[in-house]
């Protein structure tokens, strides 16, 4: 791991495309390789620590923003291939973004708490997250946010004291998820 993380801080140095094998574990507790054990490359761009893990975020083949966990990269290699790094991409925006390392697709969120959770909401987002106090208990907050798997679990843990109102297709997975654990706790 030490000799990955000292390899990738030289490739994101040096601007150098690296090439590996990413995998993860299944139920059996064997890891396996994703994407057939085909190799992927990405053009490093920073290292992330976050919940006891590094991560490596970079640009795809695919001029995709991506992140990877280090612990699950295997065969990783420096190219001789450089590149030109996208001077517009902030490392800080996109972690804000991120809710448990799950990437997603960046949409305006609009979301109704209760305000016992300002504080929660402010450590989360920052002080200069937009916040409009609605005086009845609650204030909703607007912001960006990557809609993924760990939005809608981070969402989940406030139960009733969080309500999303933007966008749809959030306010779908949320209203499908607690349908299912609605019937997870019904009688057989």
């Amino acid at each position: 791991m030490k000799y990955y993380i000292y390899n990738l801080h030289n490739a994101i140095h040096e601007n150098k495309v690296i090439r590996f094998k990413y995998g993860r574990y299944n139920v059996q507790k064997e890891f396996n390789l994703s994407n057939a054990g085909k190799e992927r490359d990405l053009q490093p761009y920073a290292l992330f620590w976050n919940n006891d893990y590094y991560y490596l975020i970079g640009l795809t083949v695919e001029d995709e923003i991506r992140h990877f966990r280090i612990d699950r990269m295997v065969d990783v290699h420096i190219t001789d291939q450089s590149f030109e790094r996208n001077k517009d991409f902030n490392i800080a925006t996109y972690t804000e973004q991120l809710f448990h390392m799950y990437s997603g697709v960046e949409k305006s969120l609009k979301v109704q708490f209760n305000e016992q959770l300002i504080n929660v909401i402010i450590d989360r987002f920052g002080i200069n997250v937009n916040i409009e106090n609605l005086h009845d208990g609650t204030f909703i907050v607007r912001t960006k946010a990557m809609i993924s798997e760990g939005l809608v679990r981070w969402l989940l843990t406030w139960g009733s004291d969080a309500k999303v109102i933007d966008p749809p297709e959030l306010v779908a997975k949320l209203k499908a998820e607690s349908e299912k654990m609605h019937q997870q706790y019904q009688d057989d």
